[in-house]
């Protein structure tokens, strides 16, 4: 009969029986996978990579990938012939755990690696099924004219990559394009301080992901629309880059906090920020996009403290900015011209002279509702009834 064990850990720890991954070698052609052979399903892995690769998949078989220049190859596992004792995921799976290594022989480009694992249409199924991603690919550093050091691996909300740990030493330069989605079961992170780079097409990186914690660091560039979308549990320090249109970079996405906020081209922040039915932002800082026309729901349900704009002149519409943002102390809108509702929050009355000081002459007819804060009823409105506004306060 075989040893069926079952692990639970306070906080994850790299479980002693996956095989020890080998140190890096610097040469910067290796990467290892952790791959859960599941019992009683199809066991399929594949990836694309350089023609040459060597592939050793864990259970004393190995392959070289075929092809011109990139080629596709797969291995099948069966469950029964695998040694080693049986373990279970935490969905109460049985599962046995090989090591995949892969040295990729060849450049693809201008001395660059390529290398994609994927659940994609044209990609095998059982790709998510892989517990563990350590990546030695390329130097470590920057160099977006000269390395492609791609990972990806689709997923959708039915087919759930199991990654527990994500490693990578240099960034993946020339796309990142849906890359790390749904990867809900992430418990230790290690990426470059560049993984977001402006010279990537980022569309979609990193949806639907739990970061467990994971600070980012800065981010210079490479922003897209959805990004983070649907996530959670992150750091992001200050963001700088080129973004037209915003709309949900962080949309419904819970408990993370970013830094200063500069994008000078950002007309759009529709739902930037904020969420529809989970928690949402917890901090931001200074927030400076002064094209800013479209600010519809663009912090709401979020924990925030403080919302401090540079420039609201240009705001034209700011349906429920602050809907459900109950927590906050300080709103400073620099040439605000048109009404919003920051009712049933924690606004004293100075915060609220502050707020009333800090906005623009009206656009026509606008209303400000302060009701059931702090400060509503004592608040000094001829600030803002001097400047057009009308407010209220119960």
């Amino acid at each position: 009969m075989a040893n069926y064990i079952k692990v639970i850990e306070q906080e994850w720890v790299r479980p002693s029986y996956w095989k020890p991954i080998p140190n890096d070698d610097n040469l910067g052609n290796k990467i290892y996978f952790t791959f859960a052979v599941i019992e009683g399903i199809h066991n399929e892995f594949g990836f694309r990579t350089g023609t040459g690769s060597i592939i050793d998949w864990g259970d004393g078989t190995s392959g070289v990938v075929s092809g011109s220049s990139l080629g596709y190859i797969y291995k099948t596992y069966d469950y029964n012939t695998i040694s080693g004792n049986t373990y279970q995921l935490d969905d109460g799976r049985n599962y046995k755990p090989v090591l995949v290594e892969c040295e990729i022989t060849t450049y693809q480009g201008a001395n660059s690696y390529y290398f994609n694992v994927s659940n994609g249409e044209n990609f095998v199924m059982g790709s998510t099924n892989v517990l563990e991603i350590v990546s030695y690919l390329g130097t470590g550093e920057d160099a977006p004219s000269t390395s492609t050091y791609l990972i990806q691996i689709f997923a959708n909300s039915i087919k759930i990559p199991l990654v527990q740990r994500l490693h990578m030493k240099s960034p993946s330069i020339d796309t990142s394009y849906q890359s790390f989605s749904y990867m809900s079961n992430l418990k230790s992170i290690s990426l470059p301080s560049n993984i977001i780079s402006a010279s990537q097409n980022n569309g979609g990186l990193f949806q639907h992901s739990n970061f467990n914690g994971y600070n980012f660091g800065d981010v210079n560039g490479g922003l897209t629309q959805y990004m983070f979308r649907y996530s959670g549990s992150f750091v992001i320090g200050n963001i700088t880059g080129s973004l037209p249109i915003g709309t949900q970079l962080f949309g419904y996405c819970s408990n993370y906090r970013v830094g200063n906020v500069t994008i000078l081209d950002c007309t759009s922040g529709n739902y930037m920020f904020g969420s529809t039915v989970s928690a949402s932002i917890e901090s931001i800082g200074l927030i400076d996009m002064p094209l800013l026309s479209d600010a519809n729901y663009m912090f709401r349900n979020g924990q925030l403290p403080e919302i401090v704009f540079t420039d609201c002149s240009n705001i034209t519409t700011a349906i429920d900015i602050f809907r459900n943002c109950l927590n906050l102390t300080k709103i400073i809108l620099p040439g605000m011209r048109i009404g919003f509702d920051i009712k049933i929050s924690n606004m004293t009355t100075q915060a609220l002279d502050d707020m009333f000081n800090s906005l623009g002459i009206a656009d026509g007819t606008q209303v400000i509702d302060v009701k059931n804060n702090p400060g509503s009823l004592t608040c000094d409105t001829t600030i803002a009834t001097n400047k057009g506004f009308s407010v209220i306060t119960s």
